[in-house]
């Protein structure tokens, strides 16, 4: 299923960059190996301190030990091409071995036979209704 793989592949681009986040920020807390990033499990610190500082202030903004935002950004970007090779096979062990064993693919598909929300019990139909007489703007389900 094609948009399984590419929720894996999603799934898999959080992990890493958050991964690669923590390294640059606890490089000894943090190594840069497969097996590694593959069994490492995200924590609420790390969380906390990238969606609520990380993606929330200026660049300029002072992380840790006198690191800036924009500072962690660039060595992001470096670490992604001189690792090429370690990025390819984290994806690659992710998407084949580890994202499955988290998500299974016919989970994944009980979900998308589902005809209506879980939180309000809206129905696809309906929402189509609503979309057919002007009442949402959205360019797709």
């Amino acid at each position: 299923m094609k948009y399984y793989q590419s929720k894996a592949k999603d799934s898999f681009r959080t992990k890493f960059n958050i991964y690669l986040f923590k390294y640059i920020l606890y490089p000894n807390e943090t190594p840069l190996d497969v097996d590694a990033f593959i069994n490492y499990k995200i924590d609420d610190e790390i969380i906390k301190l990238h969606t609520t500082k990380y993606w929330q202030q200026n660049a300029d903004y002072v992380l840790i030990d006198k690191m800036t935002i924009k500072e962690v950004e660039a060595e992001i970007i470096r670490l992604k091409h001189e690792k090429s090779t370690f990025l390819t096979a984290c994806q690659d062990e992710y998407i084949k071995n580890k994202f499955p064993s988290i998500f299974p693919e016919e989970k994944f598909k009980e979900i998308f036979k589902v005809e209506k929300c879980a939180y309000c019990n809206i129905t696809i139909d309906q929402i189509n209704l609503l979309i057919d007489n002007g009442l949402i703007y959205k360019k797709r389900l």
